[in-house]
């Protein structure tokens, strides 16, 4: 499959995207797991940060590397967190995750 306009060919199983506003004390609690779950030789985590004041975007890059952050600059709400991180995913399917998710087996 091939597109078209600034999305890159996909190249990878999954994109998970976790929308954050304010939840960085479930991203560090339920990252891990996700991480486990998932091999970034096919998959890719997103967390879109929704403008938080808790320090997700300070947090997150330096305790995951792996996980790809993007800072929305405002509160695009879920909705629009979510088509921001799908403009910019590279999996061939999205997997849109709550922060609160407990995952608990592999994607």
């Amino acid at each position: 499959m091939t597109h078209t306009g600034t999305r890159p060919a996909a190249a990878l199983r999954v994109s998970a995207v976790l929308v954050s506003y304010n939840s960085m004390e479930d991203l560090l609690r339920n990252l891990p797991p996700l991480l486990a779950a998932t091999s970034r030789d096919t998959d890719e985590v997103i967390v879109v940060d929704n403008d938080s004041s808790d320090l997700t975007s300070e947090v997150v890059p330096r305790l995951f590397p792996e996980v790809r952050l993007i800072r929305a600059g405002s509160n695009l709400g879920f909705g629009g967190a979510v088509n921001l991180a799908a403009a910019q995913a590279r999996g061939r399917t999205l997997l849109v995750l709550n922060p609160d998710v407990a995952c608990a087996r592999a994607i």
